[in-house]
């Protein structure tokens, strides 16, 4: 809410505040036989923006936001396509797609920067969509994931279909 000008001397203005962001690892196996399961898209939602973006499992089952794993420039949310499909095959998911969320709180856009992590200060929904790989399964809805940190990697471990409805903090157990 503050009006701000140049300084005195006409330099630029420096602005040493910015957006806690973080990243977020998974892999997702098969329940009961623990079967890494490959080419899973999962949607993960800013609660706040409704800022929506997919991710998907590569061919060992995990899948990443980090730009160390996928760049954040490259293809960018190129998989977002698969919110529109109703039968999403193999060949309609792009397996080098980067992941970015941009969408500020009052419209702003910030552009994809891969030496920050993909996923801004918030809560965000993972929900697992129906594709031809996970065709005979239960999906996993509903889980919350809660970015507070700077520079965090969010690890979700191992996930399996009985882990909707769960809460994951963005830091370890115990760490205060």
């Amino acid at each position: 809410g503050k009006i701000v000008t140049a300084n005195k001397e006409g330099n630029d203005l420096i602005f040493k505040n910015f957006v806690v962001r973080a990243d977020l690892e998974f892999v997702k196996v098969e329940d009961g036989s623990l079967k890494r399961m490959s080419g899973i898209p999962f949607k993960l939602t800013n609660k706040v923006t409704g800022e929506s973006h997919v991710i998907v499992t590569d061919e060992n089952g995990y899948a990443s936001t980090a730009a160390e794993w996928n760049k954040h420039t490259e293809n960018t949310n190129a998989n977002d396509k698969l919110l529109e499909i109703d039968k999403i095959t193999e060949s309609d998911i792009n397996m080098s797609s980067g992941i970015w969320f941009g969408l500020g709180e009052f419209g702003s856009q910030a552009e994809p920067n891969d030496t920050l992590g993909a996923i801004p200060y918030g809560a965000y929904t993972l929900d697992e969509l129906r594709c031809e790989a996970n065709a005979d399964h239960e999906l996993i809805k509903n889980i919350t994931i809660k970015v507070n940190r700077n520079n965090t990697l969010i690890d979700l471990g191992t996930i399996t279909n009985d882990m909707s409805d769960t809460e994951v903090p963005d830091k370890p157990d115990g760490d205060e």
